[in-house]
């Protein structure tokens, strides 16, 4: 299945694929302020496991995890987790798009996680687990609304694409104790390696998601 995602996505690339704008860069075009760069702010599961997967691109500048999509300000972990606030953990991803495209990040996201399964990937279940998409003006609106489209009707994927394509509103990074976060990325960490090591021996579908992250 992942091949036939790969393939779709990298037609749609070809038909709307723009000529990257020459770089001329100064020695101080690194230093340049932040309103050079856009934001991203994607839902796919597992934040640690987005963090991880986006902090590896070149062109992006910082992946904060975090909520978005809720009524609560400033939740905790706990709170989120309770699945009464109405957050989706996602990570704010700041990138460069004089170096990596809106469309390249949609890529990968579309990729590293299963958007059929409502509220839900692999082992974590919860609303917060959602696939969702908060985008920050029209066209990044317009693009994923396409990509979405031209997947579910390519037939790729067995079942419907729920993920969600919402304005974004607010966003509030994540606050833990560092007890909480060391547990957290210890019981993550555990559950991807043992998906690895079952999609390693059988090759199934359903195993495919954590192993796709860890090859990216």
């Amino acid at each position: 299945m992942l091949f036939r995602v790969a393939l779709v996505l990298a037609v749609a690339a070809l038909v709307c694929a723009r000529s990257r704008p020459e770089s001329h860069h100064s020695p101080n075009t690194f230093a340049m302020s932040m309103d050079s760069y856009d934001v991203a702010t994607f839902g796919a599961g597992c934040f640690w496991c987005t963090e991880a997967i986006f902090s590896r691109l070149e062109g992006v500048i910082s992946v904060v995890p975090g909520y978005s999509g809720g009524h609560v300000p400033n939740p905790t972990y706990e709170q989120v987790c309770s699945g009464t606030t109405g957050h989706a953990e996602v990570c704010q991803i700041t990138y460069d798009p004089n170096r990596i495209f809106y469309d390249e990040l949609l890529d990968v996201f579309w990729k590293t996680h299963d958007p059929t399964t409502p509220n839900r990937q692999g082992n974590d279940i919860g609303t917060q687990y959602r696939s969702v998409i908060f985008y920050h003006s029209d066209e990044q609106r317009q693009r994923a609304e396409y990509f979405k489209q031209l997947l579910d009707s390519s037939g790729v994927y067995e079942a419907p694409i729920v993920t969600e394509i919402v304005p974004f509103e607010r966003f509030c990074q994540r606050k833990s104790t560092i007890a909480t976060t060391s547990s957290v990325i210890r019981r993550k960490h555990t559950v991807r390696l043992s998906s690895v090591r079952r999609w390693k021996n059988s090759r199934t579908s359903s195993d495919r998601r954590c192993a796709n992250r860890d090859e990216l």
